[in-house]
Formats: C-alpha cells, structure tokens, sequence
C-alpha cells in the first residue's frame, strides 16, 4: 500500500470498521478515520500522519520514516515486534501498549512519546538499544513481569512511573537520565516504588 503526498486512506466511520495491510505500507499522505488500522506486513515507512482512532502492529515489522503517529491507541500485539530503522516520534491520545510477549526495539535510535500513557504488560519488553525518551506529560505503567531494558531520557515536563495494579512495584532494567528542568515522578501514593538497576543520573529532579 502506497499513500502519495496528498492523498489519503480512511479506516471506517466509526470504531466498528477496520483495515488490515498483509503488504508493506509507505505513507507519504495521511491514514486517517475512526476505525482500526492493522499492520500485519513487515515494513512501515511513515514520512506524513496517522491519525486512525486505533493503530495496531501485528506482526514482526520495520518501523521507519519522519511523519506522526496521533491515534487514539497504538499497540504492539501479542507475540509481535517494532524494529526501528530510524528516530521515531509518537504522540498518542491514550495509550501506547505493548502486549505480552511484543517486543519495541529502539535499534540504536530515538523513540520518542510526547503524549498520553505507555504501558508494557507482563511478558512485553523494550529492548536495551537506542533510547527512549520523554516529553511532556508522560505516565509509564510498566507491569510485574515486563521488561524495560532501554535506557530512558526524561527529556521535558514530567513523567511518572508506577506499576497501576498490585503490586505497584516498577521496574526499570537500563540506565535513568533526568535532563535539567525535568522530573520523574514515582507513582500516585506511598504504596507505589520504582527499582532501577542501570545508572541514574539526575540534572532535574525525583
């Protein structure tokens, strides 16, 4: 599937509608609509806007390009991988979510979320390459069982860690920055921690 600059792909008029693509996916317009678009090839080049209600990555699949990801929710389903192949930027509404078992492999480059939650359930990793990184007003749920293994840059606003259920212990596997005029926020109460096993280093505040 090829979106030339200009035109554009909508997914449905409401959320009952969905697009699955088993082919590779180059978008240089906009993907657009209220339904769900589904990746289920093994490459996206994303160079404009996604801004389908749900976006969701079905299958062990290339990430790459400089355009937007502005759904609602994007997921990385179960069993499944991103591999990025370039800096990526994604600004949800709601959620980013990687199911158990799904894999987000940085690859040596810059994943960044500017918005909303990031959620790693039991049995989802990010994989210890690149880095992850911050902005805005972020919450990290990372649930007992997963693992966060990149290094994270809290590179503006706050971010909040926390595990949101029982036990409401996080962890982080890689190293910590918190650049200046930064914070990280460790959960919502007394009954939430965080445990770091990488290297902290902290030119904002906790």
């Amino acid at each position: 599937l090829t979106i030339d600059a200009g035109a554009s792909v909508t997914v449905g008029s409401s959320g009952s509608y969905s697009l699955e693509v088993y082919g590779i996916v180059t978008n240089n317009g906009t993907v657009s609509g209220f339904g769900e678009f589904i990746l289920s090839g093994s490459a996206l080049a994303n160079n404009n806007t996604i801004s389908a209600t749900s976006l969701r990555f079905n299958s062990t699949i290339n990430l790459s390009g400089t355009g937007t990801f502005t759904s609602t929710d994007i997921v990385i389903d179960i069993n499944d991988t991103v591999k990025m192949l370039s800096n990526i930027t994604v600004n949800p509404v709601t959620l980013f979510s990687i199911r158990s078992g799904g894999v987000l492999n940085p690859n040596s480059f810059v994943f960044t979320i500017i918005r909303g939650e990031f959620e790693v359930l039991a049995g989802g990793s990010v994989a210890n390459s690149g880095t992850f990184r911050t902005q805005g007003t972020i919450t990290m749920d990372l649930k007992n069982g997963s693992a966060f293994n990149a290094p994270l840059n809290v590179n503006s606003g706050i971010t909040t860690v926390a595990e949101i259920s029982s036990p409401y212990k996080a962890r982080l596997y890689g190293p910590v920055t918190i650049d200046n005029g930064t914070s990280l926020k460790i959960g919502f109460s007394s009954s939430y921690s965080l445990e770091v096993y990488g290297n902290v280093t902290n030119n904002g505040s906790i």
